[in-house]
């Protein structure tokens, strides 16, 4: 049977499938209701609707059907499904589709992962009868509660970024990775119930108290960011972490706590009142080091961390630079808006794909590396205007963000050391300045 043209909503449609209780097949092909929402809230309730033509949802089926009932419907150049050839699906995604009830899961009893992220759902009681259930992404809905899923005792995975909880209480001890970010969480206390967490992200949930959590020994990557916390002194029960981002905590001070995380493979510190990062000496495996925008001034507790490969520590107090002369894995570095005055230790790091030095009194490694070889290639010539390559000098101008008395500074120091004239120095900087706006 081909649906009328005349009907344009569900209720109409559902009022002509009861009114034929042997319907069975329903085409679509050109139809005014290519809802995919609508279509499968009607699929759901009906055990003997089967539809089909559904080219267009082609990406839909393609994620939801099982890969075996997916190719035999290709095969057959139609896609048709029915709830009894989807009951063997295992994972459901239906995501930023303005989904605002979950009932067109019911049949879905054999599921064992759903992405229902992106939505509009606020009640999610339908879950609950999912037994099956491992992962479960409802991140950026309006759900205010979820105590309905207490009995989903198999889960592993669960994200609930982005929501409008106020608490979270469920007991669930199979928990691998909560993810809980940006919720107004007032009570945390249940937390405690689930001792195999690896992954919980706690960013925006208000947090000053880490109580709640120092039993979850399990931890490997932890996310506080975007809080208010002071103290991290239960930081130091988690010697298994890797990943651990205190971001945007403005009144942390203290980080001695982390002395104890060994693991550490990656830190984020940024945006805090951290001045003092000596325990970090002990992080003998990290990697990335995030400390942007600190108070951080001496770099010598990370002189001997051999495994750097990324800092970032822009808008904060170093002027020097010199303790990570003998660190060669680095892959990047972000120094930019601080107080360095001399980068020479750095010199002999040729290879870094990217670099930032921007907005301070030293120039880049490529920066110092032109200027030497500017200077002695022409350290013989009488004149400027013997000069060649004047393009070259007009292109690298132009990443100059440097003040002329600082430049003529800087580079003094060069120039005693490759015996050449300052007047002549002068003019290539000053030739430089004259063309190019300097801040």
């Amino acid at each position: 049977m081909q649906i009328p043209k005349s009907i344009r909503n569900m209720e109409q449609l559902q009022n002509l499938a009861y009114s034929l209780q042997k319907l069975q097949i329903v085409d679509l092909p050109n139809h005014a209701l290519r809802s995919k929402k609508d279509l499968l809230n009607h699929f759901s309730s009906s055990q003997q609707l089967e539809i089909c033509n559904l080219q267009q949802m082609r990406r839909f089926l393609k994620i939801n059907i099982p890969p075996e009932v997916w190719e035999d419907a290709s095969n057959r150049n139609l896609l048709s499904f029915n709830q009894e050839l989807v009951q063997g699906t295992k994972k459901f995604e239906y995501c930023n589709e303005g989904i605002q009830n979950l009932h067109l899961i019911s049949f879905l009893t054999n599921i064992t992962e759903l992405d229902f992220s992106e939505n509009n759902i606020s009640d999610i009681s339908i879950i609950s009868k999912l037994k099956n259930l491992i992962k479960i992404n409802l991140a950026r809905n309006i759900i205010e509660d979820v105590s309905a899923l207490q009995s989903l005792l198999n889960l592993t995975h669960f994200d609930l970024s982005q929501n409008k909880l106020t608490s979270y209480t469920l007991d669930l001890p199979n928990l691998v990775e909560l993810l809980l970010c940006f919720n107004s969480l007032q009570d945390k206390s249940e937390l405690k119930h689930s001792p195999k967490l690896e992954i919980l992200h706690l960013s925006g949930t208000q947090l000053t108290d880490l109580s709640t959590i120092r039993q979850l020994f399990c931890l490997k990557n932890l996310c506080l960011s975007c809080n208010n916390i002071l103290d991290i002194t239960y930081i130091s029960n988690f010697v298994d972490l890797q990943s651990l981002e205190l971001g945007h905590n403005k009144y942390l001070q203290n980080i001695e706590p982390l002395k104890s995380c060994t693991q550490l493979t990656e830190l984020i510190i940024r945006k805090t009142s951290v001045a003092d990062i000596w325990p970090l000496q002990f992080m003998k495996n990290l990697k990335g080091l995030f400390m942007d925008n600190t108070k951080v001034v001496d770099l010598h507790p990370l002189q001997y961390l051999y495994q750097l490969k990324k800092i970032i520590a822009s808008e904060s107090r170093i002027m020097d630079v010199s303790p990570l002369s003998k660190l060669t894995q680095f892959y990047f570095l972000g120094f930019s808006d601080n107080l360095i005055t001399n980068a020479d230790t750095l010199k002999h790091h040729q290879n870094f794909p990217e670099y930032n030095f921007s907005n301070q009194k030293v120039p880049t490694t490529d920066e110092l590396k032109f200027y030497n070889k500017i200077l002695s290639v022409h350290s013989s010539h009488k004149q400027i205007r013997t000069i060649q390559n004047q393009n070259r000098i007009k292109k690298f101008r132009t990443s100059l963000t440097l003040k002329k008395n600082v430049i003529l500074t800087v580079f003094d120091n060069y120039v005693r050391k490759m015996n050449i004239q300052y007047d002549l120095l002068v003019y290539i900087l000053t030739y430089n300045c004259s063309n190019t706006q300097l801040q």
